[in-house]
């Protein structure tokens, strides 16, 4: 599979809400809901980047700084993968994207959802993961 990593734009709200909806149904979101987070002002506060296969959007990270936190430094990665495209690099691959993204915005800290199950957890090797506590 070849990825093109990207910054999503307009046009990408709708196939966004289509993975979404596909990978995670718990999630309550909308084109418009996507649309007035990118648009939102500062840009640091919401960004999302997209992982594009042959057959379409395979992922999105969805990253931004915990602007409300009382401790600088904070953001935020929410990574999601098509399921079919799970345990093919895509998750990585964004995470990577999203980390260089935030390191950019003077992010030393962030934090994630992960769902609980084998193919969404990072890998024990992975730099720095793992989790903070149980919701």
């Amino acid at each position: 599979m070849v990825l093109t990593l990207r910054a999503a734009g307009p046009s990408d709200a709708a196939p966004v809400v289509d993975l979404l909806r596909a990978a995670r149904p718990h999630l309550v979101v909308t084109p418009e809901l996507l649309a007035w987070q990118a648009t939102g002002k500062p840009a640091e506060r919401f960004g999302m980047l997209v992982a594009e296969a042959d057959d379409g959007i395979a992922g999105v990270a969805r990253t931004g700084l915990l602007y409300e936190s009382a401790e600088p430094g904070l953001g935020f990665v929410n990574l999601v993968v098509r399921p079919e495209g799970r345990g093919r690099g895509v998750g990585s691959a964004l995470l990577a994207a999203a980390e260089e993204r935030l390191a950019g915005l003077g992010v030393r800290r962030a934090y994630a959802r992960v769902d609980d199950e084998p193919a969404a957890s990072p890998s024990p090797s992975g730099a720095g993961t793992g989790p903070v506590g149980a919701a």
